[in-house]
């Protein structure tokens, strides 16, 4: 694809697999123009996790090498950083992080990420909500309490038509 490219961060641990992803086709949706980079790619293995926690799976699931490799701790934080560093735009969807009752260390670490790689970000969290914090506001090149909005900010960042054709 050779569209923008946008990284989707989000509150993982605390959440069922549907929960940490259903939100993925929504932004594919709103910016159709762009490649989409997901931090779950690759790990179709966990849609068997209930909720997941910020640990290591390899022994309650007896992964293969690669599933265990890609789900470790420096796989993870790894190819979520070089995404960040490699994106036009972090996307950032906090709205479901409350529901897991816990602040998402990683998707504040990917937000502070961008803004010291030169990148902008889009944060969508709940106003009020744990993440509404000065830190997060700003370091977030927009952050807005609405998903529609923050679809309509991401394509202004990336220079796309306001509505989707």
């Amino acid at each position: 694809m050779s569209g923008p490219r946008i990284y989707a961060a989000g509150p993982i641990a605390g959440q069922s697999y549907k929960g940490a992803t259903d939100w993925y086709d929504v932004l594919r949706a709103g910016i159709p123009e762009a490649e989409i980079i997901v931090p779950m790619r690759g790990k179709g293995w966990a849609k068997r996790i209930k909720k997941f926690k910020a640990r290591d799976y390899k022994e309650d699931f007896r992964l293969n090498d690669l599933n265990a490799a890609v789900s470790s701790d420096n796989g993870i934080f790894s190819r979520d950083m070089w995404d960040v560093k490699r994106a036009d735009l972090v996307f950032a969807n906090l709205t479901g992080a409350d529901e897991a009752e816990k602040v998402s260390i990683g998707t504040v670490c990917e937000i502070i990420a961008a803004q010291l790689f030169g990148n902008l970000s889009v944060v969508v969290a709940k106003k009020h909500g744990m993440h509404d914090h000065p830190f997060i506001r700003q370091a977030a090149w927009v952050y807005v309490y609405d998903f529609d909005d923050g679809i309509a900010a991401a394509r202004i960042a990336l220079n796309l038509p306001e509505e989707v054709e």
